[in-house]
């Protein structure tokens, strides 16, 4: 597993764990997974 996979998988649980509903989470997701993919 690459490291910026291994970071994206700790993020997206902490995103799980808060106490908020899924729809207000979506854009939290979908940010993180713009900012793994990009290149520098």
């Amino acid at each position: 597993m690459a490291l910026k996979d291994k970071y994206l998988q700790t993020a997206l649980e902490h995103l799980e764990a808060i106490a908020v509903r899924a729809v207000r989470k979506q854009p939290l997701q979908e940010l993180a997974n713009f900012l793994i993919q990009r290149e520098y």
